[in-house]
């Protein structure tokens, strides 16, 4: 195995050739035949093919293996149901960084566009979806489904946390929220029947010995938040 720095998405690690000369592993291609070997970008399929990644849903309570919560996870936290899920709203943490219930996910290619869509908004809690690394945002929605108010949520681990206020949205018919990164800026696009909003972008940054994650979040307030699984492309 071999990793590599890709800054604000993490260390990559790649699946390495090896072969074996005078006793000793040679890792990657061999350079110019002196005993040592350079990582490859691209290599052939190993003889006898690769066996199947099959992800197990269900496993550890999780949408899917490649999720995380941001601290240790409680059953509690989250319900799954088929293609969907149920974050149960829990008390909210000084700082949103700080909060355990974050479903995060790593960010996994060097430019892409995660989507996410939240089907009901319960109990007056605060819900939506989060870039979270050493500085971090995120777009809020907070209240019932028929007046959830807006609000663009900006901070830095250790340092202060603003919530900007963008507006009311009526999300009884679902809304789409997205999060588009492009290599060094994140935005976040919402979707309702009320139209389309797009705040302002912020900064990506990556995380303490991590790259960089985004996720979904249901906090305060007695219910919770029903998503869609993300879709990422």
């Amino acid at each position: 195995l071999h990793f590599q720095d890709a800054g604000v998405c993490g260390r990559i690690v790649h699946l390495q050739p090896v072969c074996w000369k005078d006793g000793w592993p040679v890792i990657g291609r061999e350079h110019d035949g002196e005993g040592w070997g350079e990582p490859v970008a691209e290599y052939e399929t190993p003889a006898g093919g690769m066996p199947p990644c099959e992800e197990d849903e269900r496993r550890f309570g999780l949408p899917g293996l490649d999720w995380q919560w941001n601290a240790n996870g409680r059953a509690e936290w989250l319900t799954l149901g088929e293609r969907m899920f149920e974050l149960h709203a829990q008390p909210r943490a000084d700082a949103l960084c700080d909060q355990p219930a974050l479903l995060l996910h790593r960010f996994e290619a060097p430019a892409f566009e995660a989507r996410v869509r939240l089907e009901t908004l319960e109990g007056g809690a605060t819900a939506g979806m989060i870039a979270l690394g050493r500085r971090y945002g995120a777009l809020a929605l907070h209240g019932e489904n028929a007046a959830a108010e807006v609000s663009l949520i900006c901070g830095e681990i250790g340092g202060r946390e603003e919530a900007r206020p963008l507006g009311r949205v009526d999300v009884r018919g679902g809304a789409d929220i997205a999060l588009l990164f492009d290599g060094t800026q994140c935005r976040f696009r919402l979707e309702t029947a009320d139209g389309t909003l797009t705040p302002e972008p912020f900064p990506a940054s990556a995380g303490v010995w991590t790259g960089e994650k985004y996720g979904v979040f249901a906090l305060g307030g007695k219910g919770g938040a029903r998503f869609s699984l993300p879709e990422e492309k």
